[in-house]
C-alpha cells in the first residue's frame, strides 16, 4: 500500500483501544526516516497515554515528573503544572503532525488504510485462474505434509477432504497462502479427532454428535 506510516497511525488512533498494539508495531517497523517523525515518537506515545496508559508497552519513553520530597507543596504543584503543560504541547504537536500526514493521503489511500485497521480489506479479487492455481498449490502441500490423521480421513471419505469448497475455506481464511491453509486443515482434522473421535474426522459434525452437556 502506498500509505505513510503516519497516516496509518492517525487512522489507528481513531479506533482507539482495538488498535493500540497495531500502532506500537508500526511505530518502530514502519517509521519513515525523517527527523520530524523521530522527534514525534515520544510525543506520539504521550498522546496515546491520555487514552489508555495501561495498554502501552512499558518502554520508559514517556517521561513523567517525580516530585522531589524536599520541595514544598507549592513547588510540587508548579512542577506538576509544568509537566502537564509540556505534555499538552507535545500532544498538540503530534496531533498537528498526524493530521498533516493524513491529509497527504488520497481518499482511496485513507479508505484502504482504515480497512486494514478494521481487518475488512478486500485486496484479493478471486478469479478462476487464481483459484485453480491456489488449489494446485494446496494439493502439492497436502502431498508433502500428509500425516496419519489425513490418511484416516482419506480412507473414511476421500471426497470430504478433497472437496473444492472445503479446501477453499482454508485458502480464503489465509488469503490464499497454500502452505498455511494446509497446515490449518491438518490441525482441523486433528482437533476433530481429539474432540469427536477418529470415526468423525471425515464427516461434518452435527447436533446428534453432541452430548447433553455440549
Amino acid at each position: 500500500r502506498n500509505t505513510t506510516a503516519a497516516g496509518c497511525v492517525a487512522l489507528t488512533i481513531h479506533t482507539y483501544s482495538s488498535s493500540l498494539h497495531y500502532i506500537s508495531s508500526i511505530r518502530m517497523a514502519s517509521a519513515p526516516q525523517n527527523d520530524m517523525f523521530k522527534q514525534n515518537h515520544q510525543s506520539c506515545f504521550s498522546f496515546l497515554n491520555v487514552f489508555d496508559s495501561n495498554q502501552l508497552p512499558k518502554t520508559g519513553m514517556i517521561a513523567t515528573a517525580t516530585p522531589d520530597p524536599q520541595l514544598s507543596s507549592a513547588a510540587v504543584h508548579i512542577q506538576h503544572q509544568r509537566q502537564q503543560n509540556h505534555e499538552r504541547n507535545e500532544m498538540k504537536e503530534t496531533e498537528e503532525f498526524l493530521a498533516a500526514e493524513l491529509n497527504k493521503l488520497s481518499f482511496q489511500e485513507r479508505s484502504k488504510a482504515l480497512e486494514d485497521v478494521h481487518c475488512v480489506a478486500d485486496d484479493d479479487q478471486e478469479t478462476p485462474e487464481m483459484i485453480q492455481q491456489s488449489l494446485a498449490e494446496f494439493d502439492h502441500f497436502v502431498q508433502t505434509s500428509a500425516n496419519r490423521m489425513y490418511d484416516i480421513a482419506v480412507n473414511q471419505n476421500r471426497s470430504y477432504v478433497e472437496d473444492v469448497e472445503f479446501r477453499l475455506k482454508f485458502l480464503r481464511a489465509h488469503m490464499f497462502d497454500a502452505r498455511q491453509s494446509v497446515h490449518q486443515m491438518m490441525n482441523f482434522l486433528q482437533q476433530k479427532a481429539e474432540y469427536f473421535g477418529e470415526a468423525k474426522v471425515a464427516h461434518d459434525i452435527t447436533a446428534s454428535d453432541l452430548n447433553g452437556e455440549e
